[in-house]
């Protein structure tokens, strides 16, 4: 089973909250994006694993996500970002989790909707600013994960 968590975007504000908080997850996020020497750089510091592909590389981002269950979309702009991502996501059967409040973003998502329920994936959307409290309790990712929840 799959159980690690990509945050791409990583190296940006919101991502790198994202991966300071989920240093404490069971399975530690691995931090991409990009740009090499931001990505080495934040993972260095934080000591989390990273991996770099450009959102036009569909073969280097199918590689960078081995071993992940749930990509974490903290990529702006989200309208650039998406759907890549979304691709990348349906190709290989990974859940996807975005932190846009972007419309156009939301419309364009829901035209995967029903590739990703035949595959099994949850394309799921936490709009900011609520969005980032509520991935704070990133219970919700694990979940996807198969973690059960500590008794």
């Amino acid at each position: 089973m799959r159980r690690s968590i990509l945050i791409y975007g990583g190296t940006g504000y919101t991502g790198r909250l994202i991966a300071a908080r989920g240093r404490n997850l069971r399975s530690a996020p691995i931090v991409a994006g990009r740009s090499a020497e931001r990505v080495q750089s934040l993972a260095a510091r934080l000591g989390l694993p990273g991996r770099v592909a450009g959102l036009d590389q569909p073969d280097v981002l199918d590689q960078a996500l081995d071993g992940v269950g749930v990509l974490i979309n903290a990529a702006s702009p989200f309208a650039q970002s998406a759907p890549a991502l979304i691709e990348a996501c349906l190709r290989n059967r990974i859940h996807y989790l975005d932190i846009t409040g972007e419309l156009p973003v939301f419309r364009h998502a829901f035209g995967y909707d029903a590739a990703a329920r035949k595959r099994g994936t949850a394309l799921r959307y936490l709009r900011a600013p609520q969005g980032l409290r509520n991935l704070a309790k990133l219970a919700d990712v694990e979940e996807l994960l198969g973690f059960s929840q500590p008794s």
